[in-house]
């Protein structure tokens, strides 16, 4: 006689009361629905306490939230991540272009452009 064992799924997670003030001081995660509905409150919490929280959905995380400080820049973050190339001269010392023989020069083409909407 052979023995059908069934899997036997795990206890759902307990239930807890959830208001921005006690569930982002007990832990460092909040499910989506609590963002949605407390997302000032949680923002302005993130800022004060300078803290991180992940943002969870159905118990898997999907995103973090991370406070901006005032000496935070974009520009610096995405040289340090290695998507940003900073430039190696400044735009400004670029020669202009000339145009080719026989062709108008960009400034003749905005004239003319501008002269056609009148």
């Amino acid at each position: 006689m052979t023995t059908r064992h069934q899997a036997v799924p795990d206890p759902p997670a307990p239930k807890r009361e959830s208001t921005p003030g006690n569930s982002l001081a007990a832990s460092k995660s909040i499910g989506v629905r609590e963002l949605r509905q407390h997302a000032s409150s949680i923002l302005e919490q993130v800022q004060s306490t300078g803290e991180s929280i992940t943002v969870t959905n159905h118990g898997k995380p999907q995103a973090v939230i991370h406070p901006i400080t005032a000496d935070f820049s974009w520009h610096e973050q995405l040289i340090t991540e290695g998507r940003l190339i900073p430039p190696t001269a400044n735009w400004r010392d670029t020669a202009a272009v000339a145009a080719p023989a026989g062709h108008p020069s960009t400034a003749e083409l905005l004239d003319q452009s501008r002269a056609d909407r009148l």
